[in-house]
């Protein structure tokens, strides 16, 4: 199997946010045995790193910078998780905006970036995605689940 990593994932265990447990819990099992191999987008390091930037001053700025970048670094250098080539998703992204009009376009092009990866899951505690029951019936026609870490 494998998931698609949504960047609030990897944010929530920066930051140490109310989900951080099962965020890190998650990114701590995935691409070992009996878990799914990740997959990201160029999306997701980019949502990374400038949500610490916009967020983030001071110590706290280069500690959470530092924190983000071994995180990612330890995953990808590990084979755990991948990130996706760049492709024509451009189709795909309309689709999915049109599933669901609230879907933002960045989560658009993440959701499209996991169909044309052939994920089966989009990992991600974002509520909006989590609770649109026209989105994920959508998905589920394409052989996608969304699903908390």
């Amino acid at each position: 199997m494998v998931d698609y990593i949504d960047a609030c994932v990897v944010l929530a265990t920066v930051f140490r946010e109310r989900d951080e447990p099962k965020c890190a819990e998650y990114l701590n099992a995935v691409g070992y045995k009996l878990h799914s191999t990740g997959v990201i987008a160029h999306y997701v390091v980019s949502e990374t790193f400038v949500s610490v930037l916009m967020k983030t001053r001071g110590e706290y700025r280069e500690e959470s910078l530092r924190l983000a970048k071994t995180l990612l670094t330890e995953l990808l250098d590990d084979g755990r998780v991948t990130v996706l080539k760049l492709s024509q998703i451009g189709t795909m992204v309309d689709e999915i905006l049109s599933a669901d009009y609230r879907t933002s376009l960045d989560d658009a092009f993440n959701l499209a970036s996991a169909l044309t990866a052939g994920c089966s899951r989009f990992v991600t505690i974002d509520r909006q995605l989590l609770s649109s029951e026209r989105l994920r019936a959508f998905l589920r026609e394409r052989g996608l689940k969304i699903t908390e870490p």
